[in-house]
Order: C-alpha cells, then sequence, then structure tokens
C-alpha cells in the first residue's frame, strides 16, 4: 500500500513507483514542518489537519486524523525517500516529500521527546491504590513483591 501523500501510477497492467500525490503530499509536508517547529505534539497537528479541512486516507476509520496516524508520518522514513526491509533502511526510487535535514530534526525531536507536552506524565488516581499488602511483606502491593 502506498502511504499517505503518495499515489501509484500505473502504466497499462504494470505498477510504477509512487509519486507525490499533490493533493495529499503537501499535508505530510505541513505535519513534519509543524512538530520540527517544537510547539505542537501529535495531537495538536492532527488538530490542525482537521481544521484546514484535510483528511485522511480511506483506511483512516475514524474519517479524521488521530494522534497515532501522525505518530506513523512523521516515523516512516518512506517520506525521506527510504524503503524499509526488515531492519534496514535502503534508498528508494520514489521521490522524497521531505528533506533529509527535516527528517533528522524530527527523528531527534522525537527520541529526546521533546515535543510540546513531551515529558508530562499524566496524573492517575487508582481506587485500590495503598489498600492491597503484601501477605509475605506487608508492604504496599506492587507489580512484583520484594520478597
Amino acid at each position: 500500500m502506498t502511504p499517505y501523500g503518495y499515489r501509484c501510477r500505473q502504466e497499462g497492467e504494470r505498477l510504477l513507483d509512487p509519486e507525490p500525490n499533490p493533493e495529499t503530499a503537501p499535508v505530510v509536508q505541513l505535519a513534519f514542518e509543524s512538530y520540527a517547529t517544537e510547539q505542537y505534539d501529535g495531537q495538536e497537528i492532527a488538530n490542525l489537519l482537521i481544521s484546514g479541512g484535510y483528511k485522511p486516507s480511506g483506511r483512516a476509520r475514524s474519517g479524521r486524523f488521530t494522534r497515532e496516524s501522525i505518530r506513523y508520518i512523521l516515523s516512516n522514513a518512506f517520506y525521506v525517500g527510504q524503503v524499509r526491509h526488515g531492519d534496514n533502511l535502503y534508498p528508494g526510487l520514489h521521490e522524497a516529500l521531505i528533506s533529509k535535514e527535516l527528517w533528522d530534526q524530527v527523528q531527534v525531536i522525537r527520541r529526546r521527546g521533546a515535543g510540546k507536552g513531551a515529558g508530562r506524565k499524566p496524573h492517575r488516581v487508582y481506587l485500590l491504590a495503598r489498600l492491597a499488602r503484601c501477605d509475605n511483606c506487608c508492604g504496599e502491593r506492587r507489580t512484583q513483591c520484594s520478597e
């Protein structure tokens, strides 16, 4: 399947290398450029694209961009002109939608978790917190007992 931002070319019955789709390629570029500013996280980019009237591919069940669809776009090396085979990346025969510099910048931000909102942990309240005890050590029950 061709990633979002590309379309398949066909010559008779023969499939050719994918080419940028003029309708959706700018959406991919906007997602990368927005994330590179470190002002937006994945959900905010999804909201930005939704408010811009952009639609995801027909495979999207919700019919709208999500944080996960943005994560997939930002982690897909196909957009920089590479193809993955197993754990390795190889140069593809298709045109890249983004520059290697922009790709590298976004990957550094993603690795260090520096997008807006990164590093925050949601505050969770667990109903049985501090109520369950371990019979062996009388301590609070966690994932595993220390004994």
